[in-house]
């Protein structure tokens, strides 16, 4: 299975995941077209778009997937916040409850941190994938995937701390911003720890999201989460990157 990177950050989230047979939208975040241009996906494989929440850069085109015909997944607080065009379906998630009729994906979707109405992140299971865990835009979350033993985690690394201090200092940034963003996303120093609570040796890749374009470095975050896994290939792509969920990538 690959990871197609279409758009990461504040500007726009949307990435796919294509199996052989079948392959899942992660967010709304740019319109269809961009999406399709991205990626050489069959569309009659996608299963359906699987959201967090209804913020516009990961929901803002939700309604154009809808028309397409594809289903949307996501929790009822989001879906209330979504003004979607009449007969779009939209089959709504419910906390730690797995869903197993998605295609050949099993989903389990979980309560993240954030300011909206009711965000999820999600464990997805496929046979050409083994385990992801895809948490964004949130705050560290009670629970642990360890059990579970994760093939793959896909996380946000939206800031550095000294990053952001820095920033209001040479009034890049306002204090009210900082503190929304400290309030509402996870630190590199947060991914971090996320991801070392819960690797095993099963762990091949960890894939940096939401990179913030002010207060985040790339490569700096890549190798900082590279020097703290002891298993794991680490990847902060860009847009358009693709990566083989065996650790290989290709740019």
């Amino acid at each position: 299975m690959k990871l197609t990177v279409i758009a990461t950050g504040s500007t726009g989230n949307c990435y796919v995941l294509e199996g052989r047979r079948s392959a899942l939208i992660l967010e709304a975040g740019v319109p269809p077209e961009k999406m399709m241009a991205g990626t050489t996906l069959d569309m009659t494989k996608v299963a359906g778009v699987l959201l967090t929440h209804e913020h516009r850069d990961h929901a803002a085109f939700a309604a154009r997937y809808a028309q397409l015909g594809l289903p949307l997944y996501c929790s009822t607080g989001t879906w209330a916040c979504l003004s979607l065009p009449a007969g779009a379906r939209c089959e709504l998630l419910h906390n730690l409850e797995w869903r197993t009729d998605i295609a050949d994906f099993e989903i389990l979707p979980f309560r993240t941190q954030h300011d909206a109405a009711e965000p999820f992140g999600y464990v997805i299971k496929h046979k050409e994938l083994g385990t992801l865990v895809f948490l964004t835009d949130s705050r560290p979350i009670p629970y642990s995937f360890k059990t579970m033993k994760p093939d793959h985690i896909m996380v946000e690394a939206n800031f550095d701390d000294g990053l952001l201090d820095d920033n209001v200092v040479a009034g890049e940034i306002d204090q009210a911003q900082a503190t929304r963003v400290r309030s509402s996303h996870l630190s590199i120093r947060e991914a971090m720890e996320l991801v070392r609570a819960n690797e095993t040796a099963a762990l091949k890749t960890v894939t940096l999201i939401h990179l913030s374009s002010r207060n985040a470095d790339r490569l700096g975050f890549q190798k900082r989460m590279q020097d703290a896994v002891l298993f794991a290939d680490v990847k902060a792509p860009r847009p358009g990157d693709v990566i083989y969920m065996n650790g290989r990538t290709e740019l």
